[in-house]
Parts: structure tokens; sequence; C-alpha cells
């Protein structure tokens, strides 16, 4: 019995050691983060989906950016009668001077059509939003057979002036198709193939990797259909949730009273994938 009892005592310290070192995720950027959890053990993280921010580039000193992009169509169902199709798009623009501060270019706006009981459709400006940093975004959906369901050929921006002058453009290029990602997820341990469809109706193609830690970009000819991104750039983005992205761009080049605005129509598909 004395036995037995000295074989208890020794057993519950070690027990309680070893309980000490819980399970959990060391890795800091997972939302269940606990620095003091076992090292090792990050099969027990939980990640957030990561945000997707519209592709915008700043082409430097005196240029605006002025992008359209259609995002496809959504479906829903509809009990009282056939399946809803609602048609969404994204307007941005931005306006720098110095190549780095984005600038006030007063309101800015694009044409689209609305329909009225007269008169099929008449043309209007949508107004976007500004920022506090004065970058500008309109994000719309609408019901297919409400215009405007589709572009107008030629696009129209204009803007009533601010810190950049006042200007009326407009983008004749119209869009591509839409490429789609063909690969699958990376992994941290190896080099990664982005793979996409071809698209040649497009000028470029922008690759995107959005993940944790990071966000990686390349541009690459609309003749090419793949990149291969290295090791270091794969481990750079982290492990957990990421997003794969392409991005079908077509654009038209003006130069205005010293200032060069590029007009960006964008089609985009994403896929989501764990980088492991």
């Amino acid at each position: 019995m004395k036995t037995e009892l000295k074989i208890l005592v020794f057993l519950l310290p070690s027990f309680m050691m070893f309980s000490c070192k819980k399970q959990g995720c060391t890795d800091e950027f997972a939302v269940n983060y606990d620095s003091s959890a076992k090292k090792g053990l990050d099969g027990f993280c939980i990640y957030k989906t990561p945000e997707l921010e519209e592709y915008v580039p700043n082409y430097g000193a005196n240029t605006a950016t002025l992008v359209a992009i259609d995002r496809g169509f959504r479906y829903e169902h509809n009990k009282y009668g056939p399946e809803l199709k609602f048609w969404m798009y994204t307007l941005c623009a931005g306006f720098s001077i110095n190549g780095e501060v984005l600038v006030s270019a007063g309101d800015v706006s694009m044409s689209v059509y609305s329909q009225e009981p007269v008169t099929p459709y008449i043309k209007h400006f949508m107004p976007l939003n500004k920022n506090s940093n004065n970058y500008y975004q309109k994000v719309h959906t609408n019901l297919v057979f409400l215009p405007p369901s589709y572009f107008p050929n030629p696009i129209e921006w204009k803007g009533t002036g601010g810190d950049w002058p006042a200007f009326s453009t407009s983008d004749s290029s119209g869009f591509s198709g839409k490429s789609t990602v063909q690969s699958g997820g990376p992994l941290l341990s190896y080099p990664y193939i982005f793979q996409v469809s071809s698209m040649p109706s497009a000028d470029s193609l922008i690759l995107e990797i959005i993940g944790q830690r990071k966000h990686i970009i390349k541009v690459i000819p609309s003749s090419e259909s793949s990149h291969i991104f290295s090791q270091q750039e794969i481990e750079s983005v982290g492990r957990g949730n990421a997003i794969l992205r392409v991005v079908s761009v077509r654009y038209e080049k003006q130069s205005v009273g010293g200032k060069t605005y590029y007009m960006l129509n964008q089609k985009r598909s994403v896929k989501e994938v764990f980088i492991d």
C-alpha cells in the first residue's frame, strides 16, 4: 500500500508539469495566438480570410488612375419567381501630384445609363465617394433589368477640380474577357507556379497572393499564363488562409495639360486557398 502511494505521489507532479505546456497557436498573425502555447503546434491556429483591396496602382507624380471594375454577376434564389441576377461593379480613382500622397480632384464621377419612364436610357454620371486620404471609390450592385447593367463605351470620367485640376476624359478601350486561377494552393517549402487561363484580349494580367503577413503581386503580359513565385516570397506571405487573384486589364493612357491619365478597365477572379 505504501509503495502504491509513493508511485501516485511521484506521478502527480509530473502530470501537472506536463499539463502546464498547453497546446495552442504560436503564430502571432492567427486569431487565436497564444504566446504561452507549446512551440511547433501551429495546427491549432485559426486564421481570418484576408481583406481584398482593388488593384489601383500609383504611376508617380502628376498621374491620375481611373479604374472601372466589372465584378460580374451574383445569383440569388427568389421564392416568388425566377432566380434574381445582380450585376456588380466598382469604380476607383486616385490623383497624385508628388508621386506619393493622393490629392483631391473635387467631385469625381463616371458615366452610366439610367432608366426613365419615357426615354428608355439616359446617360448620367455616377459620383464616387471620397475617403479621408483622397482615395475615390464607388461599389455598386443592381438587378440586371435595372440599368446600368453594363459599362457604356466609351467610358467618360470627369472631376470638378481641387488640388488636381478639373478634367473630362473618355476611354474607349473596352474590357477583355476574364482570366481564372488554374493552380492550387501554395506550400511554404517550395516555389509556387501561379497558373491562370490565357487571356489574349487583355493588355496585361496581374497575379496576386494576399496572405496573413504580406500581399505580393506580379504583372505579366497577356500572352503569358503563369509566373513562378520563389519559396522566399511564399514564406513572406505566411501560413494560413490566403486569396489568389488574377486581374485582366485593358487600359488607355492620355496626357492632358501636363497630367497623365491611366484609365484601367478590369475583370477579376479570386480563389481562396490555405498556405501550409
